[in-house]
């Protein structure tokens, strides 16, 4: 029999990618017509972020742009195992991972540059090339199947030109392990766990995340996903972490789109296109959403209308679709009753003469996102849809009916053409049987929003349903009072003037707090007017985009809001004093022309001045004495003396300015200085300010400036900051607080005082480890992703507090000389063989994503009173504490040996989250257990019932939804806990109704049970 071959292997995945992934039907409303891929691809803007900071919104949350492949595939020069790149329905995802498999399948150069044709940026196209293997896989197509494997095999092998599947099943296993191979992993929010699977391969916790791969395996696995899909990974590894914002080259795609339609008719040009969408102010709805772009293109080239109404698009993106196909349904008059309760609808003539059709595919829609099991939302079966309805909306190119690339399946798929085409569907539904929300959307709106892809699509669905129906936008809004306040206000505004745009004026939303009017006609105003009249003692924050009415009336109308505290205006030409309520204590200012410069000085209540984009080069601003806050970016200044007069300012934010020898000259209250992207030529600009206490500076270039401090300061924050003088803050004797990050320390010596008690390192590179030696007041001491390697940290004796996230170390003992040392906490850390030497003064210590292979390294602590270990797999290693420890915390932790508790003479306090309640062994000592969320059996939960009844002390347990199986026999743990004779029910046994298997209860121990009734 012949041996398959890797090269053999590797021409045939090339010729499968470049036969199945080339030809596209990529424009959505073109059903009709396909082109070739690379005549339309532009590959989208991916920015680099750190995902554990996304959530507090830390320095980082704007991250970095990705200028190369190898930006996304390698971290700290590493090669990735796991890549996601994550972003909203219709931004590029699966695109994205079609466009690497055709790179890859090109085998020369010359064809690759062929394929980079419109790659500005993205020029390394070895990067690509370096992988040995490249598969590619669709995720909707693999719920039956939970291991990436097998999915290679199922949807790729199995499809290949060639009689040796054996052997290439054999070969694919091999290679996995031992070549450099990626795994394009598309739509890992469509895929599902299967409902069963055998349990050697997946955990409990692995289950509900992602398809597997083994861990022998060295491939590097990119998923692509919204973010419904990637928050249930957040808690995992995660290498590189991708955010999509839009298309890298607007233009360029627009022009592709229009070179295939203008093929078949007409001559249009994208400066045409673009001038049109800015007339109707659409551009900046529309650069972010390459699927919203490339419709709206598609309607303006068939010489339809464009409306500022986002729901009009896609009315008119149907009826047009409809059209096209030709289709004519008898719709009786009966059927179209219920659609005049939707203006926007009427006017649609295809969508009309179709109604039936039309209706019953919204009701499909709504049926499929709001699917209580879930796993039916992306792509569903034919059997959910009548044979009439799918050749109707098959034809039309609403729906898109394709083959399972699972060999091992011989059915078809249906899907919606795109998830926003079946959110406006939903919400047509919705629209009519209002009474859904009581039904279908209440019940479970905690779990809408409990995760952010869910939420921004029922958002999406209100803003639609505004311009559909006033009567159900109103009780909709009222669930949505349940958002963060923030939230609400920007989509209750969002709503509002959705409904405008499509002409429903006649809407009745709660008038929020913050309202925003975007370029509005004198009727858009009056009707503004008119909906805040019942409420105007509710709003605080009014938004004024491109205003270019009457200013006495804008005037009128804000004198009539007494609560209003801050105004925004954008895009507008002042030339005259605003008349603002004296309850106006900011105003923000971005992109506004001002002739004069005495436009505010009258507003003598002013206490934040925002100004963004602005050329004051020629004027001198004077602000009211009142002022306390100021934030300059982007603005031009030739006089440096404007906020000298102020005498209340605290703080002072300028960014994005270049001062060149400009010297600002600010007050001496000022306490607080953000500079962020400024240039600065004199290193005194703030060596007069007497009291100030906190200095942020931030992508600066201080050279050979030495920045004089005045010695009141005692924080400073330095962000990618460069400088070739260490001294300049030795002088500054009061400060306590240092933060440093993403910074190149190199072989510079930075000289900090003695008085410094806070130091927290991030991205640091250093040369020089005893920098901080001298510091005999430091006490807490934070490093966050940096390389030690060999060198040794000379920390003083005085540190009681110290973190390490995501540190590579290569010495154990760079933290024993510690003597009063307390708290250690270690995060993303690979202790590996190196046993870490701890002083034995430590209380307290956190693990998060620790790798150990030594379980001992904390058994001398003889001072240990609490230890929290959180998502770490321990497996057979038995972690061996000391017997002082009071407390423990358990969150994601995989452990197979148990019994490390039981020695534990002095354990109070036990907790566990999210995790197998395994063979739980509690010592006698244990007063109080929490167990949160986890899976186990019903006989792990009656060694649990027994083990309490042996402890010596008063105890109370509390189970909060614990999944037990098997479910038919769960209520032997409530029969259990009324039979026992010491362990009472403080909370009664509770199954939860929906999940069947989800179990809560609390239960105490009393010594003295008399005195405890």
């Amino acid at each position: 029999m012949c041996v398959l071959f890797v090269s053999e292997l590797q021409r045939l995945l090339r010729e499968h990618y470049c036969r199945e992934l080339e030809s596209t039907q990529y424009l959505p409303t073109r059903t009709d017509k396909y082109c070739g891929f690379r005549k339309i691809y532009v590959l989208p803007k991916l920015v680099k972020k750190d995902h554990r900071r996304i959530e507090n919104k830390s320095k980082e949350v704007n991250g970095v742009t990705v200028t190369t492949y190898r930006d996304i595939f390698t971290h700290n020069n590493d090669l990735c195992r796991n890549v996601f790149v994550v972003g909203e329905a219709g931004s590029g995802k699966s695109s994205f991972s079609q466009h690497i498999a055709l790179l890859w399948s090109e085998e020369n150069k010359a064809a690759g540059a062929h394929h980079q044709s419109h790659d500005t940026k993205f020029t390394d196209i070895d990067t690509i090339q370096e992988f040995e293997f490249v598969f590619h896989v669709k995720l909707r197509d693999a719920c039956d199947l939970c291991d990436l494997e097998e999915i290679i095999r199922d949807q790729l092998l199995s499809r290949l030109d060639t009689d040796e599947i054996d052997n290439a099943n054999s070969l694919v296993k091999k290679v996995l392990n031992t070549s450099r191979c990626l795994i394009l992993a598309d739509g890992r929010d469509e895929w599902s766990h299967p409902e069963t699977c055998a349990p050697i391969k997946c955990t409990s916790e692995e289950k509900k995340i992602a398809p597997l791969i083994h861990q022998r395996s060295s491939a590097t696995v990119l998923f692509t996903s919204r973010p419904v899909g990637f928050t249930e990974f957040s808690e995992h590894k995660v290498d590189n972490y991708l955010e999509i914002e839009g298309t890298q080259n607007v233009q360029q795609l627009g022009e592709n789109i229009l070179n295939v339609l203008n093929k078949d008719n007409g001559t249009k040009t994208f400066d045409e296109f673009e001038a049109s969408v800015k007339e109707k102010g659409l551009w900046d709805n529309l650069s972010p959403s390459p699927i919203l772009f490339i419709q709206m293109i598609c309607l303006w080239h068939d010489n339809h209308e464009l409306s500022k109404s986002v729901s009009i698009t896609y009315a008119s993106i149907f009826n047009m679709l409809i059209g096209r196909a030709k289709v004519e349904v008898v719709t009786s008059q009966n059927d179209n009753l219920d659609n005049k309760q939707l203006q926007i609808i009427t006017d649609m003539d295809n969508i009309n003469r179709n109604w039936k059709q039309f209706k019953e595919l919204c009701k499909l829609a709504f049926k499929k996102l709001f699917a209580k099991d879930g796993r039916s939302a992306v792509v569903f079966s034919n059997r959910d849809c009548k044979d009439d309805l799918k050749t109707f909306a098959v034809k039309c190119g609403i729906l898109t009916e394709k083959k399972s690339k699972s060999v091992s399946s011989n059915s078809h798929h249906l899907s919606f053409q795109h998830k926003t085409f079946q959110e406006f569907l939903a919400s047509v539904h919705l629209s009519l049987h209002d009474d859904l929300l009581a039904t279908d959307i209440e019940p479970r709106y905690h779990d809408y929003y409990g995760y952010y892809g869910a939420r921004t699509a029922l958002e999406r669905i209100f803003v639609f349903i505004c311009a559909l129906n006033g009567n159900t936008a109103q009780k909709m809004s009222e669930y949505l009072k349940k958002l963060d306040t923030e939230d609400y206000q920007r989509l209750i505004s969002k709503g509002f003037r959705e409904a405008l745009n499509a002409g429903n004026t006649n809407i009745e939303l709660a008038c929020p707090c913050t309202i925003e009017i975007v370029n509005p006609s004198g009727t858009d105003m009056q009707d503004y007017i008119g909906w805040t009249e019942k409420n105007q003692s509710n709003i605080t924050d009014v938004k004024l985009t491109k205003y270019k009415q009457n200013m006495d009336s804008l005037f009128s109308f804000l004198q009539t809001l007494p609560q209003l505290k801050i105004i925004h205006l954008v895009y507008m030409e002042l030339d005259i004093k605003l008349q603002l309520p004296s309850s106006v204590t900011t105003i923000v200012l971005a992109i506004v022309i001002v002739t004069r410069g005495d436009f505010l000085r009258h507003l003598t209540q002013l206490q934040t001045v925002i100004l963004v984009s602005m050329d004051l080069e020629h004027l001198q601003l004077q602000l009211p004495s009142s002022v306390t806050e100021i934030d300059l970016e982007e603005v031009k200044l030739t006089n440096g003396d404007f906020l000298r007069h102020l005498t209340q300012l605290k703080t002072v934010r300028l960014s994005s300015m270049d001062l060149g020898d400009l010297l600002l000259q600010l007050p001496s209250s000022v306490t607080t200085i953000f500079l962020g992207e400024v240039k600065l030529t004199r290193g005194d600009c703030l060596h007069h300010v007497t009291q100030l206490q906190t200095v942020r500076l931030s992508n600066i270039d201080l050279g050979d400036i030495l920045l004089q401090l005045p010695s009141s300061v005692t924080v400073i924050d330095l962000y990618k900051v460069k400088m070739t003088n260490g001294d300049f803050l030795r002088h500054v004797t009061q400060l306590q607080t240092v933060t440093l990050s993403n910074i190149d320390l190199g072989d510079l010596l930075l000289q900090l005082p003695s008085s410094v008690t806070d130091i927290d390192l991030y991205k640091v590179k250093l040369t020089n480890g005893d920098f901080l030696r001298h510091l005999t007041q430091l006490q807490t001491v934070r490093l966050s992703s940096m390389d030690l390697g060999d060198l040794l940290l000379q920390l003083p004796s005085s540190v009681i507090d110290i973190s390490l996230d995501e540190v590579k170390l290569t010495r154990g003992d760079c933290l024993h000389h510690l003597s009063q040392l307390q708290t250690v906490k270690l995060s993303y850390i690979d202790l590996g063989e190196f046993r870490m030497q701890l002083p034995s003064s430590v209380t307290g210590i956190g693990l998060y994503k620790v790798k150990l292979t030594n379980g001992d390294f904390l058994r001398h602590l003889t001072q240990l009173q609490t230890v929290k270990l959180e998502c770490m797999d321990l497996g057979d290693l038995r972690l061996q504490l000391p017997s002082s420890v009071t407390a423990i915390e358990l969150v994601k932790v995989t452990v197979r040996r148990w019994d490390f508790l039981h020695h534990l003479t002095q354990l109070q306090k036990v907790k566990q989250s999210c995790m197998d309640l395994g063979d739980l062994q509690l010592p006698p000592s244990v007063t109080r257990v929490k167990l949160n969320k986890l899976t186990g059996s019903v006989e792990a939960m009656l060694r649990l019932a027994e083990s309490l009844e042996q402890t010596t002390h008063d105890v109370e347990c509390s189970v909060i939804k614990c999944s037990i199986s098997p479910v038919d026999q769960i209520k032997r743990v409530n029969e259990r806990l009324q039979q026992s004779t010491c362990l009472k029910l403080r909370h009664p046994f509770k199954v939860d109704s929906e999940t069947i298997d989800s179990v809560s209860f609390t239960l105490y121990k009393c010594k003295n049970k008399q005195s405890r009734r």
